[in-house]
């Protein structure tokens, strides 16, 4: 198996590993929901806005679990009140960027116009 950094990940590589492996990050949060009755769907425009600010961060797979964690936090603690159906929508992300992210990373998603 090739070894891959940071570097070598674009947006679809981001995407792929959120969304096609069996263990999927997030196919992990739609289980981990799922125990609580709960429905867990993605908007493509999310996932795509968070592979987005993974590479803007330069970061690889393992980080990219650290953010999906940072956007869920606040979902999660509000899923009791979303009658068993959370959407995660890019507003979400959108969210996660202008509380928890550095200007310059901002910067560099408006340059790209994703935030």
């Amino acid at each position: 198996m090739q070894d891959l950094n940071a570097h070598d990940l674009d947006e679809a590589a981001f995407v792929q590993i959120l969304t096609e492996p069996q263990n999927a990050l997030t196919k992990q949060y739609q289980k981990l929901l799922d125990m609580d009755d709960t429905m867990l769907t993605f908007e493509p425009a999310a996932i795509a806005s968070i592979a987005k600010v993974a590479t803007k961060k330069k970061v690889g797979a393992r980080a990219l679990r650290a953010i999906l964690e940072e956007i869920m936090l606040p979902i999660m603690y509000e899923a009791s009140d979303k009658n068993n159906r959370i959407v995660v929508k890019e507003s979400d992300v959108d969210y996660y960027i202008e509380h928890h992210l550095s200007q310059k990373i901002q910067a560099l998603l408006k340059a790209d116009g994703s935030a």
